[in-house]
């Protein structure tokens, strides 16, 4: 599997990420059309665990948003990084 095939499927994953955030009308008819045909797609293929993982993160982060999805990883950074001092300050 190449480079861009990941690509691929990492930006069809944003899609259905961002279809899922937000749903209004024209969002729930491009799920029906976009949706069963990414998800075919993966099904076929012979190196699932390569295209999903990038497929799933890229739907979570299509559907938080860059913004949000920046906070929490910055959230996340910072109680990382405050529990691993707590931590070795204890063992002192």
């Amino acid at each position: 599997m190449y480079l861009h095939e990941i690509a691929i499927f990492a930006a069809i994953g944003y899609l259905n990420g961002y279809l899922f955030r937000d749903i209004g009308p024209f969002k729930i008819i491009a799920l029906f059309f976009i949706l069963p045909a990414s998800l075919d797609i993966l099904i076929q293929l012979d190196h699932v665990k390569i295209a999903t993982i990038p497929f799933l993160l890229m739907a979570i982060l299509g559907f938080l948003g860059p913004v949000k999805t920046r906070q929490r990883l910055g959230k996340l950074a910072s109680d990382t990084q405050y529990h691993v001092g707590y931590f070795m300050r204890r063992r002192r």
